[in-house]
């Protein structure tokens, strides 16, 4: 699914094996699901910078014994324009964080399986 978000360092973690701060994808636009904190290492690599806003696609991930169902995002373009985020926001909805058992799993593999 495609949603529009803000990174923002995550003030509550801590700095991941890399030294990274987690950092939190905050909903702009779209459905996401209620886990939206990547370490640090995870969104470097996936393109996402702190302070920037971007068109985003996640998909369900493997399901972790310990943190349960996980998912993946990849950062499809970055907005800059306000009025790009105005008509993103039109066109896939307000932001709205789904539950874990309103995301719909599919079995189909994402191309950024981590």
């Amino acid at each position: 699914m495609l949603c529009v978000v803000k990174t923002e360092v995550f003030g509550k973690g801590s700095p991941d094996k890399n030294g990274l701060m987690p950092v939190i994808l905050v909903p702009v636009a779209g459905k996401i699901p209620a886990k939206f904190v990547l370490s640090g290492t995870v969104a470097k690599s996936n393109g996402f910078q702190v302070g920037k806003t971007y068109l985003t696609q996640w998909v369900a991930g493997k399901v972790d014994e310990q943190y349960g169902q996980t998912y993946n995002y990849k950062c499809l373009a970055e907005i800059d324009d306000p009025i790009q985020i105005i008509e993103l926001m039109h066109r896939l909805g307000d932001a709205e964080v789904l539950k874990e058992k309103e995301v719909e799993v599919t079995e189909t593999k994402s191309d950024f399986d981590l």
